[in-house]
């Protein structure tokens, strides 16, 4: 066998949200089609991964109709930019709300929303369903699990994170370190810029911070404010936000691409022949995770988790009975594990119990 040395590979701010939405079902499984997506994790592979831009999003519709406009940051003269007649709010106590295809429950599930979360108004189909869309979650959504317009503006502080953007026409805005304009100077506001929106006091006053310097601004016509929300998830981010690791489950749904493979000893090719550890190795080389060759060197690699905590992507170790650790396979989900077998019945899926296994190692964490 091969010996390899290992290491592992080592607010995008979205734009305006336009959601689709959907009724909110109890558990991931109550959807037909969620159901489906999530039972059979291995019969498709999603590669639309979810990262910070995909989650958040700035609302600054810069829309000078003050019918529009809401000044919702209490205290403050500062114009607020985002238009609340054409965005939702979920202020469903319990759950989350899916987001499907169609207005319909029975319509696939293509996204879902939490408590919190934004969607931007797009149309609406009748009295009960919305057309929306929210980051790269577009289609229809319940109406009543959320707040709208003047509702939305009133929960927005609770929700949403609060920022204030420079005008680009503002010639010099400074941070101050107290509420004087005598006050020592830390910073510039730079024009055209975003900076969170700490506080707002009934004196003319707003507390920014800007890195790591936190301080005063009374230049409130230089600037606007806006609200950030989260996005609804993809499904891929659904299944990351259950399962802990979006690489880990993308890992074994890739997997299982190879089922009905070859074994070979000795062999890595995914396609042409592999064993145990050289298909583990394979799949996660694809990753971007480079680890050991051998089913050995690999139960010591990562980070060992217990049966009972086991997330696809984890992999399984196994001795036969001899003592010692000989092979390796990858924990695909519902109790079932994704390996290269044997000569005989090549790269199956099986339990995870078929044998005892040893012990368990996840590869992605967070450190």
């Amino acid at each position: 066998m091969f010996k390899e040395g290992l290491t592992k590979k080592a607010l995008s701010l979205g734009t305006a949200l336009t959601l689709s939405v959907a009724c909110v079902l109890t558990s991931f499984s109550t959807s037909p089609a969620e159901t489906k997506a999530a039972t059979i994790p291995g019969m498709s592979f999603l590669s639309d991964e979810i990262n910070n831009g995909d989650n958040t999003t700035d609302v600054d519709d810069n829309n000078n109709n003050d019918n529009n406009t809401t000044d919702v940051v209490t205290g403050s003269a500062i114009k607020v930019t985002t238009n609340f007649n054409k965005l939702g709010i979920v202020t469903k106590k319990t759950g989350f709300v899916n987001v499907n295809k169609g207005a319909g429950t029975k319509t696939k599930v293509v996204g879902r929303l939490y408590k919190g979360y934004k969607v931007n108004i797009i149309g609406s189909t009748n009295k009960s369903w919305l057309k929306v869309k929210s980051g790269r979650v577009s289609g229809y959504v319940c109406k009543k699990y959320f707040a709208i317009g003047a509702k939305a503006a009133k929960v927005a502080n609770k929700y949403g994170t609060a920022y204030v953007k420079v005008n680009k026409s503002a010639k010099k805005v400074s941070l101050k370190k107290s509420k004087s304009s005598s006050a020592k100077t830390l910073t510039s506001l730079k024009a055209g810029k975003s900076y969170k929106l700490v506080k707002t006091y009934n004196n003319g006053w707003v507390k920014v911070k800007s890195g790591k310097k936190t301080g005063f601004t009374d230049s409130l016509s230089s600037m606007t404010a806006y609200y950030k929300f989260s996005n609804a998830l993809t499904l891929n981010g659904v299944r990351a936000r259950r399962y802990g690791s979006l690489k880990g489950y993308q890992a074994s749904v890739y997997a299982q691409r190879f089922v009905g493979n070859r074994y070979v000893w000795g062999g890595t090719s995914l396609t042409h022949g592999t064993d145990c550890s050289g298909f583990t190795m394979s799949v996660y080389r694809k990753f971007g995770y480079r680890i050991p060759r051998t089913s050995r060197e690999q139960s010591t690699y990562g980070k060992r988790v217990s049966f009972s905590n086991l997330r696809p992507g984890d992999l399984l170790f196994y001795t036969h009975g001899t003592g010692r650790v000989n092979h390796v396979a990858m924990y695909i989900g519902s109790g079932r594990i994704v390996h290269a077998s044997n000569p005989r019945t090549g790269i199956k899926i099986s339990k995870y119990n078929y044998s005892r296994p040893k012990c368990a190692r996840r590869i992605v964490y967070k450190k």
